[in-house]
């Protein structure tokens, strides 16, 4: 009784959400702190390989953050993945959008790759989507999609997306990337 009839008692709420769980059918969002706007890595797994990953100010849109990837004269890849999202909801050949901004400066030998895999419980991947590849990297903000992939057959351990600034052995390789807002929903 909350009326006060019968002696009850006042109920104040506050705060109240309702909201779809990642990976819990349509339009839930899967990527962890895409916007980088904790001001840190949560959610991200880094792999630095003797370059650097760090939190940079401002991002996309003048945003307080963004993530920035630097292979510049080091011969090896610098990846950031969100890894494993969706693992035991996601179902085979289910459709996601997958949204980011990135810029960039390279030069002498210095390429980008960002992939979405379909993980496989355990180990291995049933699917490996290319999104983008290559040199001559945008010195402004420019968004990535929003692309719509169908994606593998077995998804019992998720999907990872994974952005690599990779330098080869040219000396003077750059190649230095920001990324932002990225966004990977179920649909």
């Amino acid at each position: 009784d909350l009326d006060g009839a019968n002696g009850g008692t006042t109920l104040y709420v506050d705060n109240l959400y309702f909201f779809n769980s990642a990976g819990s059918g349509g339009g839930g969002e899967l990527a962890v702190n895409g916007d980088v706007e904790t001001g840190d890595l949560t959610g991200w797994t880094e792999f630095p390989n003797a370059g650097t990953i760090v939190v940079s100010s401002p991002g996309a849109g003048g945003s307080g953050f963004a993530v920035n990837l630097d292979a510049s004269g080091v011969a090896t890849g610098v990846t950031i993945k969100q890894a494993n999202l969706g693992a035991g909801s996601l179902t085979p050949g289910q459709q996601v959008t997958v949204t980011f901004e990135w810029k960039g400066t390279d030069g002498v030998g210095g390429v980008v790759d960002a992939k979405l895999f379909s993980e496989v419980d355990g180990a291995g991947v049933s699917q490996t989507d290319n999104i983008l590849g290559g040199a001559e990297f945008p010195a402004d903000w420019t968004q990535v999609g929003p692309l719509n992939i169908n994606i593998g057959p077995d998804v019992s351990g998720g999907i990872t997306l994974e952005i690599t600034a990779i330098c080869g052995a040219d000396a003077g390789c750059v190649s230095n990337i920001f990324i932002d807002n990225v966004s990977i929903t179920t649909n």
